[in-house]
């Protein structure tokens, strides 16, 4: 099933490349990973659009949609981190950083493969953004992309996105938010 899957994807690849200009090509390689490449190559191709929004299946463009929507959240505010970089600003081992992930005080994305990404917009220049374990200690929702969309959000409560917010100091502003957020409708 994984070489079908792989001769399938692998075809549609080939035309997008086909129809890409040199421009598009150039960025595309001049990526970090191959996930990132293959992310800006299809987000940047209005041929690829074109293709999924023109065709037969009613939910093609719902998932080109989305696709777009989750390449965008994971390039937002600087893009994404590997692993290694990572645990270079942190000054901790890989393991540690995974331990973080797994244990709620950071938020990374599998890219696919077994690799996992960082949002970089998590990090300052001397470790982790103040306040990001805490929301992430009470956020409402465990899913990655979850997780992602609430930071990079307008929040009407805190009128700004609780990224923002918390650049700006607002702490315990973010993880009152944090704390509701996914847990709509819940009795209090």
């Amino acid at each position: 099933m994984k070489k079908a899957i792989a001769e399938k994807a692998g075809l549609a690849l080939q035309d997008i490349i086909a129809s890409s200009t040199e421009a598009a090509l150039l960025n595309a390689l001049a990526k970090r990973t191959a996930i990132d490449a293959l992310i800006d190559l299809v987000s940047q191709n209005a041929t690829a659009l074109d293709a999924a929004v023109n065709t037969p299946d009613p939910l093609r463009a719902a998932r080109s949609r989305a696709a777009q929507a989750m390449a965008d959240l994971v390039r937002a505010e600087g893009g994404p981190l590997g692993v290694d970089e990572v645990a270079q600003v942190l000054g901790i081992s890989r393991a540690a950083v995974d331990k973080r992930r797994k244990n709620d005080a950071l938020i990374g994305i599998q890219d696919g493969a077994r690799a996992v990404r960082y949002p970089s917009w998590q990090f300052t220049a001397t470790g982790v953004l103040e306040g990001i374990p805490e929301a992430l200690g009470v956020i409402g929702v465990k899913d990655p992309w979850m997780r992602l969309q609430f930071f990079l959000s307008h929040d009407r409560d805190l009128d700004a996105t609780p990224l923002k917010a918390l650049r700006d100091g607002r702490i315990a502003e973010v993880v009152s938010a944090a704390a509701k957020f996914g847990r709509q409708g819940e009795d209090a």
